[in-house]
């Protein structure tokens, strides 16, 4: 469904006076993501001024990520609150729910938030017209290698141009995103819960189905993991086959259907880039073919 872009010859303005930025709230689901979560705070604590508060949402965790967080709370702003209900999906709506700032993003405890992105997020809501209820930005994985490759795909993938202003995009992606909470509230009744939902597809679909807008924002700029790579066959498999099963929740039988071709081609890219993946060292930068046989754990989200 592609949607037009928005006029590029007319930036959204700076914020004024009149029109200051609206406040923030950042969202990050967690589950034993110790290794990553202290990278993801620092980040966001650079952001300075610009985020008002950030929203851990322990999701059962049985390592030290806690621990991890609370070291960071001397730097204020951070929160953290718990959901017993095991999933990505129930911990990603309970921090949503808990925010009180007209405008919500949500990360992963891997996402390495770039500077300005938080001042990107506020400028635009600032200014956009009220259609547009969410936003996404551009991503870097920076532990994979193929960099040209990935980012070629994004901009297929939301079906934005390189180099331009903001656009009107297709979808949210759940790494970076950010959401107005009035728009929120407005889909929440359509969202889906249980196994085999795609977060991004079913938040994406929710909103058009409501004829909220999304924006891609050039500064909203981040870095993740690719970890998900890293993922057995069929760990990855069952991931891919989630878009399916998210289109049939909406009622979209015939998309749901079709989209098994560009399910098969991730699955046949994930193939194709098995050997590059697993022998690269996101140290060194470099390929080592003894990395190929080493253990890799699936990645584990909430």
């Amino acid at each position: 469904m592609t949607q037009p872009p928005i006029d590029r010859q007319r930036p959204n303005p700076q914020p004024t006076a009149s029109t200051p930025a609206p406040t923030l709230t950042v969202v990050i689901p967690a589950y034993n993501e110790e290794t990553t979560i202290g990278r993801a705070l620092d980040a966001l604590h650079a952001q300075g001024d610009q985020i008002d508060e950030i929203i851990i949402v322990d999701n059962n965790c049985t390592d030290d990520t806690v621990a991890v967080v609370k070291a960071h709370e001397a730097a204020g702003r951070v929160r953290i609150i718990p959901e017993e209900q095991p999933g990505l999906i129930p911990a990603r709506n309970a921090g949503i729910g808990a925010a009180t700032t007209p405008i919500v993003a949500r990360i992963d405890a891997d996402t390495i938030v770039q500077s300005g992105w938080a001042q990107a997020i506020r400028d635009f809501f600032a200014t956009a017209d009220p259609e547009f209820g969410a936003a996404l930005g551009p991503f870097e994985q920076y532990d994979m290698p193929l960099q040209g490759v990935q980012r070629f795909m994004v901009r297929v993938a939301s079906d934005t141009k390189k180099d331009a202003g903001a656009q009107e995009a297709r979808g949210v992606y759940g790494a970076n995103m950010a959401v107005r909470k009035t728009a929120w509230e407005t889909i929440l009744p359509a969202l889906h819960e249980g196994p085999g939902i795609w977060e991004d597809s079913d938040i994406s679909l929710s909103l058009h189905g409501a004829g909220i807008k999304i924006a891609m924002l050039p500064g909203m700029k981040v870095q993740v993991s690719g970890r998900r790579m890293l993922s057995s066959r069929k760990s990855y498999f069952t991931y891919t086959a989630s878009l399916p099963c998210t289109l049939r929740a909406h009622g979209l039988t015939q998309q749901a259907r079709l989209s098994w071709i560009g399910v098969w081609l991730v699955r046949a890219m994930y193939c194709v880039f098995w050997i590059p993946t697993r022998s690269f060292d996101p140290v060194t930068r470099k390929h080592d073919v003894r990395r190929i046989f080493s253990d890799h754990v699936d990645r584990i989200i909430p």
